[in-house]
């Protein structure tokens, strides 16, 4: 038993030797190895190629192919062409858009991630061109302002060969000998130099472009130059983080880093509950161009999560940042308080706030949920005066207390005093000299006197102001009410002058800072006045 576990130790020991030696002796990848082949089918403007990689170094081939140029020791920033196949293997390529009776050097190359390495060079030359003697010479100028769609070439006919030449310009194609049957433009006529503007090209794109020139006898070429029109892409943006999170919006916005080579039309930010937005959701416009950018998202629902993304867009379409999740605010609970002066509660108080109608409970209290915002409301209560406030701004829970005042409830104008003559009455409260309407309708004066109700003695004999220390002193009347008879002014109160039945027709109560005209409750009939009638409450100034 105890040798079986010496051995089974041993072995174990050397499975982790075994593993570490592997280890360790794995190597680093290294360049690839390639060797060029031979050149066939030379023609006066192209040629057939070859090569092959036999080892990729350690790594994958990501690329391969061959270069060239009129120098020595090409590489890949000289002309190329790609292999279609990648990894160890042979290959062949085209060389295109090669000059006539011209020595060229080449080389096969193979890149992976360690980097590029080439093969032998060989060189060949190209076969003198055969053109007629009676047709125009001409070369081809360097193909420059490469831009999107368009380029500028052009060319110089230096021989019309004995005849006029009747048109010129360059011809352009995706194949590597273009002709005036492909695309071309017209720049003249006769020998010299010219100027072509090349347009409708497409973005991203291998052209092939000659000068050619025309006689009666028929058309000569310039040597093909090849050139590619600047790729276009759709834009980098980035998604900025959110900020000022509510019930009903939030802030984000973008960052476009990359305009994909074409102006950014729109930008701003998408946003949707699904995980991916598009601009086909809801979404900002924040402007155009690159930079960074703020985006404000309204129009929210509460306690709800939400998706953002930014997004930009070019001719080549639109690009989106990253998405970013956010949940918004709950609502709001805003709790109303009602109480009257003294401080008790008020059941069965309407609050009317946001298109909704609540209730007081027996306790006077009501609650609501709402959204940020700003709200006007109004309390509301048979036999109160109403409360209102129209700057109630909701951001977070809040609690609001409302303290309503006796008053008597009525469905006509609560600031209308009616009498026969223009007159001006006055009384008194706790010494203070109080305006009870300041009024051209009623004009007899009033002294106060301490009594047990505080009954008002005019000086004419006619007791017609009460005033109370408290609104809970006073006991409504409902048939003294009716006298006005729903708003229509009685023309005659036959009520004799020693009569008390109206002594309560109406009082000022103090309210706060400001005295009130409270309670309807007034009529009399006085030789030196006429007959006089008021009702409801009403500012006084003090």
């Amino acid at each position: 038993m105890k040798t079986k576990k010496i051995i089974s130790l041993m072995a174990v020991m050397t499975l982790i030797m075994s593993y570490s030696f592997f280890i360790g002796c794995k190597k680093e990848p290294v360049l690839p190895t390639v060797t060029t082949g031979a050149i066939s089918q030379i023609t006066e403007n192209s040629a057939s190629g070859s090569g092959e990689t036999t080892a990729d170094g350690g790594a994958d081939i990501t690329l391969k192919g061959l270069c060239w140029s009129t120098t020595p020791d090409p590489t890949v920033l000289n002309m190329f062409m790609n292999a279609t196949t990648t990894g160890i293997g042979g290959f062949d390529c085209n060389l295109v858009a090669l000059q006539p009776n011209t020595q060229y050097y080449v080389r096969a190359f193979a890149i992976n991630e360690v980097g590029t390495v080439y093969g032998n060079t060989i060189t060949f030359t190209t076969l003198e061109s055969e053109v007629p003697d009676n047709i125009p010479v001409v070369t081809t100028s360097e193909v420059s302002e490469i831009d999107f769609t368009s380029a500028v070439c052009g060319g110089t006919v230096t021989s019309d060969a004995g005849s006029t030449v009747t048109s010129r310009g360059v011809c352009w194609s995706e194949n590597s000998t273009p002709t005036i049957a492909d695309n071309k433009t017209v720049n003249g006529t006769g020998a010299g130099s010219f100027t072509s503007d090349i347009a409708g090209l497409t973005t991203g794109t291998t052209y092939y472009v000659r000068a050619y020139a025309t006689n009666a006898n028929g058309t000569g070429y310039g040597s093909a130059m090849s050139f590619t029109t600047t790729q276009t892409g759709i834009p980098t943006v980035t998604t900025q983080s959110i900020s000022n999170i509510t019930t009903n919006s939030a802030i984000s916005g973008g960052n476009i880093t990359d305009d994909g080579n074409s102006s950014i039309t729109a930008r701003g930010v998408c946003w949707s509950t699904n995980s991916n937005p598009t601009i086909a959701d809801n979404h900002t416009s924040d402007g155009t161009g690159e930079g960074i950018y703020n985006s404000n998202m309204s129009g929210l629902n509460h306690t709800t999560t939400y998706y953002v993304r930014a997004y930009a867009t070019n001719s080549e379409g639109t690009g989106y940042g990253n998405s970013l999740s956010f949940v918004t605010a709950p609502l709001n609970l805003v709790t109303f308080t009602v109480t009257d002066y003294f401080g008790n509660s008020i059941t069965g108080a309407s609050i009317n706030i946001a298109s909704n109608t609540i209730i007081t409970n027996t306790s006077g209290i009501a609650t609501i949920s709402l959204e940020d915002g700003i709200y006007d409301y109004t309390v509301t209560k048979s036999g109160y005066i109403y409360s209102e406030n129209q700057d109630l701004t909701i951001n977070s829970d809040k609690d609001v207390s409302v303290v309503l005042y006796r008053g008597i409830d009525v469905n006509w104008s609560s600031d209308i005093i009616l009498a026969v003559q223009p007159q001006v009455a006055w009384a008194t409260y706790n010494g203070v000299l109080v305006g009870a309407y300041q009024s051209e309708e009623i004009g007899v004066a009033y002294t106060y006197t301490d009594v047990s109700f505080g009954r008002i003695t005019t000086t004419t004999g006619c007791e017609g102001f009460v005033v109370v220390n408290s609104i809970a002193e006073v006991i409504f009347y409902d048939d003294l009410v009716s006298l006005y008879n729903e708003g229509t002014q009685l023309t005659q109160l036959d009520l004799n002058v020693d009569q008390r039945a109206y002594e309560t027709v109406y009082f000022i109560s103090k309210i706060g800072n400001q005295y009130k005209l409270v309670h309807y409750k007034f009529g009399h009939r006085s030789a030196m006045t006429g007959n006089i009638m008021g009702f409801a409450y009403k500012d006084i100034d003090n």
